[in-house]
């Protein structure tokens, strides 16, 4: 890594940090709030075929039982304009600041400084790592977290700009984000909050313009990102999505649906090599009592069989067709269970998963 930016990460980190802890000192006005989000999972899969615990130098192989304990710690500060948000993970498989970022308040729009979610469609930023505040278990493979196995990046670290303008009943809105995105090293790595000088990141832009109305949001949204990678031959991916998405609730349904065109050149010493794909996705929710609903999603991609990037994810869902039921009970608990089948450019097979999570 060059001292340069080296010396750059040191000083945003300093900034950052500098922000949180002198910000709330000035004013008189504070407030906070600490929300925590245990859950634990098991999920079993059938008809994979056998295969090594590592295919190649990275890629690893889908595992067939699979358990997961985790808890999700998120925190706020308000202090007059001054904001703060947290978010930090702990969990059997990782430990990680998923978001860390100080903004300040102007009207109705926001300017943040720090590591925070992608803009890129809406569900990535309307549900963050607490499993109990999403109805289904998983997210859309689409928009899987990086060290999930996410084929694009869901963190950035830099600027994030995002604000309102009111219009009659309905209002619009904007994200726009001037970051640095992750780096390939067998998986999608974003910057570190903890470990600010690993890697080699580079520019990741985002805008998202939506329309808030009574029954929900519709959007669009496009990104660039130039993802350095350490695996040869690639030197860099430069990487552009577009898409829309549409968040809407009528009477006791509720519907998320989005779609997503991502092009990547995968530059190498001897040249590049372009692909491109096309995924969607559409989950439907039915609220057949306060404490029980019904869900569903199908996800599919168009393009992905031969995609050069797309081979770089050989875990990447590519089509799922998925069905599922969650009870919420006492105070904040949620019981889910949750079936697909999926496809992937290697294989078929199927998932059963069961979930409690909670907020406390």
């Amino acid at each position: 890594m060059s001292c340069r930016n080296y010396t750059s990460k040191t000083r945003f980190l300093k900034l950052l940090v500098a922000s949180v802890l002198y910000a709330p000192v000035c004013w008189a006005e504070f407030s906070s709030d600490f929300l925590f989000f245990p859950h634990a999972m098991s999920m079993f899969r059938f008809g994979l075929d056998d295969q090594p615990e590592f295919d190649g130098d990275h890629h690893h192989a889908l595992e067939k039982d699979h358990y997961e304990a985790a808890v999700d710690l998120f925190f706020t500060i308000e202090a007059g304009n001054f904001r703060f948000l947290g978010e930090y993970l702990f969990s059997t498989e990782e430990q990680h600041m998923e978001r860390f970022q100080a903004g300040w308040l102007i009207g109705n729009h926001m300017i943040w400084l720090g590591r925070f979610h992608n803009p890129v469609g809406y569900w990535n930023t309307r549900h963050h790592h607490g499993a109990y505040l999403q109805t289904s278990i998983s997210r859309p493979s689409i928009v899987r977290f990086e060290d999930h196995g996410g084929v694009l990046p869901m963190h950035q670290a830099g600027l994030l700009i995002e604000g309102m303008f009111e219009r009659g009943d309905s209002e619009l809105g904007y994200s726009l984000a001037l970051a640095n995105g992750p780096e390939y090293t067998g998986r999608l790595e974003p910057w570190d909050v903890l470990n600010p000088s690993a890697g080699e990141q580079d520019v990741s832009i985002t805008l998202n313009f939506f329309q808030e109305i009574a029954s929900g949001r519709h959007g669009l949204f496009a990104n660039y990102s130039k993802i350095p990678s350490t695996i040869a031959p690639i030197v860099e991916i430069k990487q552009r999505i577009a898409g829309g998405y549409l968040d809407w609730e009528f009477e006791r349904w509720t519907w998320h649906a989005s779609v997503f065109y991502v092009d990547n050149d995968l530059v190498q010493k001897s040249g590049s090599e372009k692909d491109s794909f096309f995924n969607a996705y559409v989950q439907g929710e039915y609220r057949m009592s306060e404490q029980f609903r019904l869900f569903g999603r199908i996800e599919g991609t168009a393009g992905g069989e031969d995609d050069a990037y797309l081979e770089l994810f050989p875990n990447f869902i590519e089509d799922r067709v998925l069905a599922g039921i969650r009870f919420d009970f006492a105070s904040h608990n949620a019981l889910k269970l949750e079936f697909s089948a999926n496809r992937t450019q290697r294989e078929d097979f199927g998932e059963l998963s069961l979930q409690w999570s909670a907020q406390f």
